[in-house]
């Protein structure tokens, strides 16, 4: 073998075994160099073409041997249009005919894009271009790869940028076209069960307008087995080709059908848009006019960024929870300060007048009436704040013993009376012949009648009817009240038991109120094990709200009457120290008790009421807890120190469960919230004297 076959042997035989492609053009017709480079590069399109090439080249525009592409133009191989490619060679001419590393971006047989890095070296005769050599590496996955990284930064990005639920999917929807897919939609589920497309994109306007047109007229089932509503269900991924099957599973009608053909869309993928194990949603890929194929790495980068979306948009719905939450916090507190402030008006009001000798002899019991009243209402709205700050703990708590249910309803009713009276109301009361008993806390039961009765008085017009119905229903109790009222629409029906929640709001709503009532009376009626619900036919139709409570299966006589109807207790003959830093509110206390016989000592100070003790026997100590300096339980070790065995009872504005067991850990028997009713102070001072 002579040197110059072996050595021609051993070129074809790495050439041929080369991972790069390694290739030959030559031109039918010489081409002049003096030409500019763009006349250049359209002579080469026009004369170029393939001379030789390896099987690695042939591989990667989609062909199984060299023989298959020998002999295609340049003009065949390369996007002309691609402006990078015009680039790249016009690089080469004008480089001298040498070019390392230079990048093209080309389409193989199937349609799929490439990008190749080029080494090219022309060969030159008499000032004119006759051939080129080369080499080409397939890059198209690193470019991808770059492609990629690129992408899920910049969406990373966007992501991070905002905190804007909308934006948010409109953002990864953006991102995904054309970068990643010809189309890109996502959808998640209502509070109707429906599925519904919340982003879109595609770059023709006129195919979004399609799209949205079928989901107008042929909403997503829920149950499809396939697309988002299959992937929102599950939470799994999927990857499907589009063709007739599918369409007869999807298609609900023949036009359906031809509109789905009318988009076009030959493959599809459909990832979880999850975080946290929580499926929110799903975002759907799909190819059209690209060709696109979705590979398995394809699949994994679009859960990835399902995740990171799910991730985000969970960050942005929270985000929103907590706008709606402020939102509802200035609300609520713009209505706490009307309701707070519109019995102070008139509290301070008639006590002013009263100051200054402003009103008639006969106005003094209407303004004592009307400061009465305001406070009441005053002390309500706390109570309810009170008992919702308890419910939210989870520390409310229940005094339980089996009482006659009957008599809880009564004493609500006639608690409400003279309101429906005002309005003259009629109050139509059926509570059964049979006893009815309950093992419960009868004094919140009550507090769950009057809320849902005082309810249906003040929503009832002028000459109304309130109806209360109790009948036994299987094993449990039943309560219907029923009103000629307002009535409820059928949008409010679901949230009439959610806290600060009325019917009408702002500065023009009729009725007053902090929407505590209901959530309160529910929250309590789930406590004894029962349910309460609501009807109505809509706005002006009345409504009813109905109570079931589980019976006891032990029998009671009565329970004792409420202490706002019992008779002043009798305190002659007890002792009494109260302390308390306010004036006004020690001089009212010595004052309200000195009524029920007994002899009240003052003390305006923690210190005043040790030294009264140390010099003076009392039966009962009536004290505040948060007073300056020494407070009342500092107070109250001292005393109990001193092993002084008088009856104790805390009084105090501070009215939680932790200030509660601190006052009781210092020695206090007994525990009451300010305001107090006077008459269940002297109750509760009769009781410990005993």
């Amino acid at each position: 073998m002579t040197k110059e076959s072996e050595s021609d042997e051993r070129y074809r035989a790495f050439v041929a075994n080369s991972s790069e492609a390694i290739w030959r053009f030559e031109l039918e017709e010489p081409v002049s160099t003096r030409l500019t480079p763009d006349e250049q590069v359209d002579l080469c399109y026009r004369y170029g073409y393939l001379a030789e090439c390896n099987e690695a080249m042939a591989r990667m525009y989609g062909f199984s041997s060299p023989e298959e592409i020998i002999g295609l133009r340049l003009g065949d191989m390369l996007v002309r249009e691609n402006p990078e490619n015009l680039a790249y060679l016009c690089a080469f001419i004008e480089s001298g005919y040498r070019l390392v590393g230079a990048e093209s971006r080309e389409v193989d047989r199937d349609g799929n894009a490439k990008h190749f890095l080029n080494n090219l070296i022309g060969v030159i005769e008499n000032d004119h271009i006759i051939r080129a050599w080369g080499t080409q590496r397939d890059v198209t996955e690193q470019h991808r790869l770059l492609g990629r990284l690129e992408f899920l930064a910049d969406v990373t990005a966007l992501l991070g940028s905002t905190l804007d639920y909308d934006f948010t999917l409109r953002a990864v929807a953006e991102a995904a076209v054309p970068r990643f897919a010809d189309w890109c939609f996502i959808s998640v589920m209502n509070d109707k069960g429906e599925i519904q497309r919340v982003a879109l994109k595609h770059p023709d306007p006129r195919q979004i307008e399609l799209l949205l047109e079928i989901d107008r007229r042929f909403p997503l089932s829920p149950d499809l087995p396939i697309g988002p509503p299959h992937t929102i269900r599950t939470g799994a991924t999927q990857s499907f080709e589009v063709d007739e099957s599918l369409f007869a599973t999807v298609a609900q009608s023949e036009e359906h059908l031809q509109m789905i053909r009318t988009l076009g869309i030959r493959r599809g993928l459909v990832v979880p848009l999850a975080a946290h194990g929580q499926t929110l949603g799903a975002i759907s890929f799909a190819n059209a006019e690209s060709n696109r194929r979705f590979t398995e790495d394809d699949v994994r980068f679009a859960e990835d960024l399902g995740r990171r979306a799910g991730l985000a948009l969970e960050n942005a719905s929270l985000y929103r929870e907590l706008e709606r939450a402020n939102r509802a916090k200035d609300e609520f507190l713009a209505m706490l300060s009307h309701e707070l402030r519109t019995p102070m008006t008139a509290t301070l009001g008639w006590a002013s007048m009263m100051q200054t000798g402003g009103l008639p002899a006969d106005g003094v019991r209407t303004a004592i009436d009307a400061i009465a009243q305001s406070t009441r209402a005053q002390a309500r709205l706390i109570d309810d704040l009170l008992d919702v700050s308890r419910i939210v703990a989870g520390k409310l708590r229940l005094t339980l013993q089996r009482f006659a249910l009957a008599e809880a309803i009564e004493a609500a009713v006639e608690t409400v009376r003279s309101a429906a009276d005002a309005k003259q109301i009629l109050l139509q009361v059926d509570l059964g012949g049979d006893a009815v008993h309950l093992n419960g806390d009868a004094a919140r039961l009550q507090q769950v009648f009057w809320n849902l009765l005082s309810n249906a008085v003040k929503f009832s017009p002028r000459f109304g009817r309130v109806q209360v119905e109790l009948t036994r229903e299987n094993e449990a109790a039943r309560v219907v009240v029923r009103d000629t009222g307002e009535g409820i629409a059928a949008e409010l029906l679901p949230f009439i038991f959610d806290r600060f929640r009325q019917g009408d709001g702002g500065m023009t709503r009729r009725f007053g109120g902090l929407g505590l009532g209901l959530s309160i009376a529910r929250n309590l009626v789930e406590l004894h094990g029962g349910t309460l619900g609501a009807r109505s036919d809509g706005p002006g139709t009345g409504a009813e709200l109905t109570v079931m409570l589980p019976l006891s299966s032990e029998q009671r006589e009565g329970v004792p009457e409420t202490l706002r109807d019992a008779p002043p207790p009798p305190l002659a003959g007890l002792k009494l120290l109260v302390v308390d830093d306010d004036e006004s509110t020690r001089r009212m206390l010595q004052l309200a008790l000195g009524q029920f016989g007994a002899e009240v000592s003052a003390a305006a100070s923690a210190a005043q009421a040790f030294e009264k003790l140390s010099r003076q026997k009392y039966d009962v100590l009536v004290s505040d807890i948060g007073m300056p300096g020494e407070d009342g339980c500092s107070l109250m070790r001292r005393v109990r120190a001193a092993e002084n065995p008088v009856g104790a009872i805390a009084l105090t504005a501070y009215a939680n469960d932790g200030e509660r067991d601190r006052a009781l850990t210092s020695g206090f028997q007994s525990w009451l919230t300010k305001p107090i009713d006077p008459a269940v102070l002297a109750e509760e001072v009769r009781r410990l004297a005993r």
